[in-house]
């Protein structure tokens, strides 16, 4: 999907962009949100996902809050950076409780992921 750039004029000197118009938000607010849950469960900040896609924080920030579509080689890549984070973080917090559960049963405790008792 192809977005215009937003008309800009210029007031006092600085340019001001005007905001996306409505049509073309809520095309987008799947997409700006979905970005923002990926990135708090992948437990990153805009910083981080910069670092490793290079694609700017601002431009990051703007499209989270659904003032820009991002192209959808920088959707693609912010989306597969944070997927593969959380994959990471899920390999982690799985290694994790295998350890607590061995410990567990050494100790002839019950399984840290046992809820049943």
């Amino acid at each position: 999907m192809c977005f215009e750039i937003p008309p800009a004029f210029i007031l006092n000197g600085r340019m001001q962009i005007t905001p996306m118009p409505e049509q073309h938000r809520s095309q987008n607010t799947r997409s700006g949100r979905r970005l923002r849950e990926l990135r708090q469960m992948a437990d990153a900040t805009q910083f981080d996902v910069e670092r490793v896609t290079g694609l700017n924080r601002a431009r990051l920030s703007c499209a989270e809050c659904e003032h820009i579509q991002l192209r959808e080689w920088e959707y693609s890549a912010v989306e597969r950076t944070l997927l593969e984070m959380i994959r990471q973080r899920a390999a982690q917090f799985a290694g994790l409780l295998e350890t607590t559960d061995k410990k567990s049963r050494r100790l002839g405790g019950s399984s840290a992921c046992d809820m049943s008792k």
